[in-house]
């Protein structure tokens, strides 16, 4: 297989029309990739991997059947591609900070927070007002959109403790 870089530098198959990272159309300008340069990416993606914790699944809205990623720490969800999850075709939902969810690995615990948004946030029906630890199986309701949470990590499984 054959590779070249996108005006952005990432390392994609001839065979894309547009690179996945970026959604920028490739020039047609030849740059034979290296092997050492697709060693280099490679170990670059591997030290920046964030290690799951948690997924939400969208269950209704736009992005009906979606998962989102939740990593170690504070996960900002909103609408923005600068949200750390971001829930698209939801236009109540806000900017950045519509609520997040916080894994605290010491203590093998999940919290959903509500954010800055105007609208409310509902766990298992119950409006939010206040950060409060969050279930498996939760059932999130941010707007018209419909949020299932989904721990990997906690009692029964750690990255700390299986590494």
């Amino acid at each position: 297989m054959e590779f070249r870089k996108c005006d952005m530098g990432h390392i994609i198959s001839y065979e894309k029309k547009e690179c996945p990272y970026c959604k920028l159309v490739p020039k047609n300008e030849e740059e034979n990739i290296q092997d050492d340069d697709i060693l280099k990416t490679k170990l670059i993606v591997i030290n920046n991997i964030k290690a799951v914790v948690a997924w939400l699944v969208n269950i209704s809205g736009l992005e009906k059947g979606m998962d989102y990623k939740l990593k170690d720490g504070r996960n900002f969800i909103g609408k923005s591609e600068s949200a750390d999850v971001c829930i698209l075709g939801d236009e109540n939902i806000d900017e950045t900070n519509h609520f997040s969810i916080n894994y605290n690995k010491k203590q093998r615990n999940f919290v959903i927070t509500p954010g800055k948004s105007q609208s409310i946030v509902y766990v298992n029906k119950k409006a939010l007002y206040e950060t409060k630890p969050i279930e498996n199986f939760s059932l999130i309701e941010v707007s018209n959109t419909k949020l299932v949470f989904v721990k990997f990590v906690g009692d029964n499984f750690s990255w700390e403790a299986n590494v």
